[in-house]
């Protein structure tokens, strides 16, 4: 979901919408149709309920590959303890553990933050949210 407010309302998954598809349907109208009529401390207030419904949206349909990344780092790890591996460089060349972490990272960056990350990375997350 973008950060600028969309101009359609979301395509809905049922006829009957429940979980990530009413998330992202109240980020709409809190955006588009009830923001424009308000102003000052209303507004911002009810931009920052849009902004954490939104956060919640993307938390949400992103679980399973947050999940997933999690387990990549504690397959590569081995039982070793994460911190102190990488803290002592025991784990540098670690492709996997790169990759795993690396992903983490944007999932939970994507989740927050989408505008800071790389059209291509947006792109990859995007798809997980399918």
């Amino acid at each position: 979901m973008s950060e600028t407010p969309m101009s359609e309302a979301p395509q809905l998954q049922s006829v009957d919408p429940q979980g990530e598809d009413l998330l992202k349907l109240s980020v709409f109208h809190l955006r588009n149709k009830v923001a424009p009529g308000l102003d000052g401390d209303a507004r911002y207030n009810l931009l920052l309920a849009a902004r954490a419904a939104e956060i919640a949206w993307r938390d949400r349909s992103l679980a399973a590959a947050f999940e997933e990344a999690a387990h990549g780092i504690a397959r590569a790890m081995s039982g070793q303890d994460v911190v102190v591996a990488i803290r002592s460089g025991q784990r540098d060349g670690d492709i996997v553990l790169h990759g795993a972490l690396q992903a983490m990272t944007a999932i939970a960056t994507y989740s927050t933050r989408p505008d800071i990350l790389k059209d291509k990375e947006r792109s990859e997350i995007e798809a997980l949210c399918e």
